[in-house]
């Protein structure tokens, strides 16, 4: 049998050619990749491999070119000694034995438990089902990522590559029979040495063991006990509906007999990100007829999406026009997020989110998925009810083109104004309601709410996580209302990065699923929930913006980043209900835009960069119909703004100076009252200028000896009491002031942890849980 491989070649577009496998330099090379070249023969095994192609470009938003072989397939590439590669293969490729050599080497240094050796080649060779996948630095050039996928056979493995997506770290990942089995990081978090593995088998042994089968005609549900009765039965019954409706869309009678699949359903976000291999309410199998669901209390399902685009698989083969893939499950879902499809497509209409045909079927769109994937699904629903069934299963299955034409684009914006016409009404009173219980709602006695810095750990209490959900309890038992979730968002490639230690030991961040599934948690606890991304250019990076940029075309990728971000989270912010979003923040060489002294070399470029953030904006507002604010660092920033008039809060981090005030260095309590005092003076003249509230977006106290002198920079060793008789002087300057004197948005306590656990003795940081100051957040919280 002649064997099949490909190589998948990236482009670093920004390789920064740092020596040695430092992972954080790997991280960005690998995320600042943006275009792929694939090598492979041609014939059956091009064909095979189409699909988990598509799935690769979906993901990664990659672009893929398809290059013929070389004739000495092992020659290197022009010019690839400042690529990144991707090399896919069975045991016998060359380009994978060598990876694979590197791989074990560097398994051996980092931490000798782990069994990776040549023995493992021959394990895959007579494993069909067995597939790992790894990144590393590459062995030949240093600073630069290379991935691997091994499989017995090159299709299985690009088969799982494709539907997982290459490590977005030095990492490596293992799967059984397209299951996600195992995976270990390949260098040593903060709170590991050496790194942990994190073995999923355990988890899934005890599902098996505490698990109810429920059969069905069409497919087997088997659900842990903690999932009630009365719960997965309406899951059962959304299920079979969406399979129902995929049977009259794209399915002839009696097809989905022939496969009976089974769902494993999962009650805890964490079991169901350690099971499934990708984040969201529900994953298909790659190879077996499986899926993964999120079926928990009081959430919303995916509405059997998963499934019944798993059924159109395994009936249909796989999908060769790719935009179908998970198209037609959606459509016969008819939810998102648990948003009805048609509500959420006219909303999506009202934005301006709904692309044109040819953008829709165009696998290397870089639309936001929240836009895309219901988009397509109303595409999908469009040519059902306009050209039936047998036009839907030749375009899948390849027999036919979609010719997409000014006629074909015409008629489909005609269907999607009848579907927003049909949603206008609703629209508009929910925009105004959601406007007016921002506005008026009393003063916030939030915390905010971050992740712990990355490592394998964080998948268990990140956010919405049972741990996360006892820390959340543990604010509401605090008198908190309100929470806001702060966490790193990464630009796309293009956007310059500016090297810093602000993220280095923090390069976490959380999926679209642990935030809804979080807001959820928050909004059952009665807890408003503000949405806060904070963008960095890469994981390496400052806060994007943060530093003067000054690369030709700089600006125009930072703004192009911002409104991608701005835009997706804002849709998931209006997907989880959150009652405010605050879009970005903390980047006063960005966002002040009136001439100051610090930016007089730059004036003639301010009255563009004002009308981007307008444009940002206008957009976001679009995306999202609740409250909206952004985050200024201080009060030169704030008093530096134009765009406040646009948004409904001025949002003021407050971090109290008392270095500069000629009194001498002894910590004095009334110093730092007065100081309080003053910022909130200086605050409230500004939201009478602006004609808008104020919203203290942070204010905290680190638990540091010399903390007290700037607040926002923790100085000196541990130091509890200061910390307590920091909070005791922020309570004694509220106590001074009238309730007209206070920001009426309210205040966030930064920080509070996702872990329950956090904090306590020896804590430097700014999380009063543990210490001395812990016992006065509850007196604080219940006033004004």
């Amino acid at each position: 049998m002649r064997r099949s491989w490909f190589a998948l070649v990236l482009l670093a577009s920004a390789c920064s050619r740092a020596a040695g496998d430092d992972p954080f330099t790997l991280m960005h090379n690998l995320r600042s990749t943006d275009e792929v070249e694939l090598v492979i023969e041609p014939g059956e095994a091009r064909e095979a491999l189409a699909p988990s192609l598509a799935r690769l470009e979906r993901a990664g938003r990659w672009r893929v070119r398809v290059l013929e072989p070389a004739p000495d397939a092992d020659a290197p590439a022009e010019g690839s000694a400042e690529r990144a590669r991707i090399v896919v293969g069975d045991p016998d490729t060359a380009e994978v034995r060598e990876l694979f050599d590197a791989f074990c080497r560097t398994a051996e240094r980092v931490d000798p438990s782990l069994e990776f050796d040549a023995g493992f080649l021959e394990r895959v060779r007579g494993t069909p089902n067995l597939v790992l996948v790894a990144t590393l630095a590459d062995p030949d050039r240093p600073g630069l990522p290379a991935t691997f996928a091994l499989g017995a056979t090159a299709h299985d493995a690009a088969v799982v590559l494709g539907d997982v997506t290459p490590c977005a770290e030095p990492s490596w990942r293992l799967f059984v029979d397209g299951e996600f089995s195992k995976s270990g990081l390949f260098w040593r978090p903060e709170r590991g040495s050496p790194p942990a593995v994190v073995d999923v088998e355990p988890i899934r042994t005890t599902e098996a063991a505490d698990q109810r089968v429920v059969q069905r005609e069409r497919f087997d549900v088997r659900a842990v006990s903690t999932v009630p009765a009365a719960r997965l039965d309406k899951s059962i019954e959304r299920y079979e509906a969406a399979l129902a409706r995929l049977e009259r869309t794209l399915l002839l009678e009696g097809e989905s007999a022939s496969v009976h699949p089974i769902v494993h359903a999962h009650a805890l976000v964490e079991a169901h990100l350690a099971l499934a291999h990708e984040r969201a309410l529900a994953v298909a199998n790659p190879l077996e007829p499986v899926v993964h669901a999120l079926i928990a209390p009081g959430l919303q399902d995916d509405g059997g999406a998963a499934l019944a685009s798993l059924v159109a698989r395994e009936v249909l083969g796989p999908a060769r026009a790719p935009w179908l893939a998970s198209a037609v499950g959606i459509e016969a879902s008819s939810t998102w997020w648990g948003q009805g499809l048609g509500r959420w497509l006219a909303h999506l209409a009202r934005a301006g989110l709904v692309p044109t045909v040819a953008e829709l079927v165009d696998p290397a769109c870089t639309l936001t998925p929240l836009a895309l994937e219901p988009a397509r699904a109303g595409f999908v629903r469009f040519l059902a009810t306009q050209r039936g069934r047998d036009e839907l299963r030749a375009l899948w299955r390849g027999e036919r083109e979609l010719v997409v034409d000014a006629e074909l684009e015409e008629r489909f914006a005609q269907w999607l104004s009848v579907v927003r016409e049909a949603n206008d009404a609703e629209l508009d009173d929910w925009r105004t309601r959601r406007a007016v219980a921002a506005r008026k709602r009393a003063y916030r006695h939030g915390f905010s709410i971050v992740a712990p810095p990355f490592e394998p750990r964080v998948q268990a209490v990140g956010f919405g996580s049972s741990p996360f959900v006892k820390s959340l309890s543990m604010t509401k038992s605090l008198r908190a209302d309100a929470v806001a979730f702060v966490f790193p968002a990464y630009a796309d490639p293009g956007l310059p990065a500016h090297a810093g230690a602000a993220t280095r030991a923090g390069a976490s961040t959380a999926s679209d699923l642990e935030l809804w599934v979080g807001a959820w948690r928050a909004k059952e606890r009665g807890l408003a929930l503000t949405l806060r991304p904070r963008l960095h250019a890469s994981p390496t990076s400052s806060l994007a913006g943060w530093t003067t940029v000054v690369r030709p075309g700089g600006w125009d990728a930072f703004f192009d980043a911002t409104e991608v971000a701005s835009v997706h989270f804002g849709l998931l912010a209006e997907l989880c209900g959150a009652e405010l979003f605050c879009f970005s923040g903390e980047i006063a060489n960005a966002s002040v835009t009136k001439p100051t002294p610090s930016n007089v070399w730059e004036r003639d470029a301010l009255p563009s960069r004002l009308e981007r953030w307008r444009r940002v904006i206008e957009r976001t507002r679009a995306a999202f119909t609740g409250g909206l604010t952004f985050a200024a660092e201080s009060l030169y920033e704030a008093e530096g703004i134009e765009f406040w008039g646009q948004l409904d809060f001025i949002g003021v981090d407050l971090w109290p100076e008392t270095i500069q005030d000629g009194l001498g260095d002894e910590f004095s309590r009334e110093r730092v009252v007065r100081s309080i005092t003053g910022l909130f003076g200086a605050c409230n003249e500004l939201a009478a200028i602006e004609g808008r509230p104020v919203l203290v977006t942070e204010f905290g106290f680190s638990s540091t000896a010399g903390g007290w002198r700037v607040t926002s920079f923790p100085e000196g060793d541990y130091d509890g009491l200061i910390q307590q008789r920091l909070f005791e002087a922020w309570g004694e300057a509220l106590g001074r002031m009238s309730l007209a004197q206070l920001p009426r948005g309210g205040a966030f306590l930064w920080r509070w942890s996702t872990d329950p656990l956090a904090g306590g003795e020896g804590d430097r940081g700014y999380t009063p849980l543990g210490k001395p100051a812990e016992h006065l957040i509850r007196p604080l919280f219940e006033r004004p």
